[in-house]
């Protein structure tokens, strides 16, 4: 499965990169997922500025929880920045919401991932 992260925010390019760098320094996401840093332009069916953005392969609910935990790790640290997680017909956006919210949006958007 394919999942793209877009980080919004007024720098969200050097963020991107930074989120980046990030994932790749961990090694549970390097074995469990493939990443690679793309420009939102190269995607299919997108039109608009060309946005950096990372795209993730992953196999399943497990790989894609940890690179879901690792994203809320390093979000954690940027407060003034969002990530928009898609993946088929799912979304989420990985932001300021309070914890417990947070937790549950992120399970159902595993499931909706893990049903398609």
């Amino acid at each position: 499965m394919i999942a793209h992260l877009v980080v919004e925010g007024s720098e969200s390019a050097t963020e991107a990169q930074s989120l980046y760098r990030w994932l790749t320094d961990d090694s549970e996401v390097t074995t469990r997922v493939g990443l690679a840093l793309k420009s939102q332009s190269n995607l299919p069916g997108e039109m608009g500025p060309g946005l950096d953005l990372i795209e993730a392969l992953f196999n399943g609910a497990i790989d894609l929880s940890t690179l879901l935990l690792a994203v809320a790790n390093w979000r954690e640290t940027r407060h003034h920045v969002s990530i928009r997680v898609k993946s088929g017909d799912a979304s989420i956006e990985i932001n300021e919401a309070n914890q417990v919210d947070a937790q549950k949006a992120v399970k159902s958007f595993i499931d909706s991932v893990s049903e398609d």
